[in-house]
């Protein structure tokens, strides 16, 4: 009988399932841009940092909300919501460092009798990690998960009590339950995420190459270069010829008054290709970090360009779609590595869900219009529960 699925076999007190699986986990195999490298291009590039702006800034122009299965526990969870700066501090730098570093981490802490989550504070992703092997490979658990998860130390930390050594680095060994992980997009098996700057970090260190180049194209235009022609058919060009021309000339400004013989010839000095050489070189970069960007160009560069509506339109509804996308890794995380910890505790119904408003104003204009002719047609009918849907979408109380 061929092979279909993974097996699975009951543990000793029968109460979960392991499953045993025939691969194995094997991670990353790549060698990836440090975080404070993608952080540093977020910071230096100002394409980049619009363009990952953008993105943050429409996801939390309309900030999501917690919906549960009843009253008692919606009452709940908005207090604890408000409790830990859900919407102000936790879902923003979730956002913020899974465009920027593909990766965001914090820590769910618990009050001192483990029985209410009171907070989640982020970490840093340039000093988060996996646990990993004296091979610098990721150690996983039964279940084929990371085992636990490590945060590096500065070297003015103090001693810790859960201090590691990893990778030659100290670090601080935390359990997996107490992480929870929202990796923006990952590869092949591998657990690490990638961001929106990592495919276009050589692009983007190219391009600020390019404009130091164009930097100093500029200022040699503005600071020309000096050159003396020494000699002529009947004066050989000696050393000590050579040293009295360039002392008569080393302090030229617009204001000097030099006499010269014929056999010295000043002049300027002018590169073979001008800025503009460069400038198109730099602009080659620009579209590549566009393109990474995965944005319309206007977006980024914040140009009114030329372009045809039909395909800035189609440009818009990808960029929705993965506006869509971003939001939905982060309430699947959200869900999975919280608030059904929190259900758990506190014996809810049902695990409570983290829903997103429509973000584009044209597609809310265009769900009213909808609506607005259903209801003409007599299609739906005016209900409570509608009428309080429609308010939730306007960020206004219920009835």
């Amino acid at each position: 009988m061929p092979f279909r699925g993974p097996i699975f076999y009951l543990s000793e007190d029968a109460k979960d399932l392991v499953p045993v699986a025939l691969g194995i986990p094997t991670g990353e195999e790549l060698r990836r841009v440090p975080p404070e490298e993608l952080e540093k291009i977020y910071l230096s590039d100002p394409y980049v940092f619009n363009g990952i702006n953008m993105y943050y800034e429409t996801i939390m122009y309309n900030p999501p909300r917690i919906v549960c299965s009843n009253k008692r526990e919606q009452k709940y969870m908005d207090a604890w919501a408000r409790k830990v700066s859900l919407y102000r501090r936790v879902i923003p730098k979730i956002c913020q460092n899974m465009l920027i570093y593909g990766n965001a981490w914090n820590e769910i802490c618990y009050n001192r009798a483990g029985t209410d989550i009171v907070k989640l504070p982020d970490r840093d992703p340039k000093y988060m990690d996996f646990k990993r092997t004296f091979m610098g490979r990721i150690e996983f658990d039964e279940y084929q998960e990371p085992a636990a998860y490590v945060q590096y130390l500065p070297w003015w930390a103090p001693k810790q009590p859960n201090e590691v050594m990893q990778m030659g680095r100290r670090a601080v060994l935390i359990p997996k339950e107490k992480i929870m992980h929202t990796p923006f997009i990952t590869i092949g098996d591998s657990f690490d995420g990638v961001g929106l700057i990592e495919p276009l970090y050589n692009a983007a260190v190219s391009k600020q190459d390019a404009e130091k180049g164009f930097s100093f194209a500029i200022h040699r235009l503005g600071h020309f270069l000096l050159g003396v022609k020494v000699g002529s058919a009947t004066v050989h060009p000696t050393e000590n010829l050579l040293r009295q021309a360039a002392e008569a000339f080393k302090d030229i400004n617009e204001r000097s008054v030099v006499a010269y013989p014929d056999y010295v010839q000043p002049e300027i000095i002018e590169p073979k290709h001008g800025p503009e050489r460069l400038r198109e070189q730099i602009e080659y970069f620009v579209e590549s970090e566009i393109a990474g960007l995965g944005l319309p160009a206007c977006l980024v560069t914040g140009k009114g360009e030329a372009m045809n509506r039909a395909i800035l339109d189609k440009l818009m509804v990808l960029f929705y779609q993965r506006l869509s996308m971003i939001q939905n890794n982060i309430s699947q995380s959200l869900e999975e590595q919280v608030f059904t910890k929190i259900a758990e505790d506190k014996g809810f119904d049902e695990v409570p869900k983290l829903e997103w408003p429509e973000i584009s104003i044209e597609s809310l204009a265009s769900k009213a219009d909808r609506l607005a002719s259903y209801a003409k047609a007599g299609i739906i009918q005016p209900d409570k529960k509608l009428e309080n849907l429609i308010r939730r979408w306007e960020n206004l109380p219920e009835r």
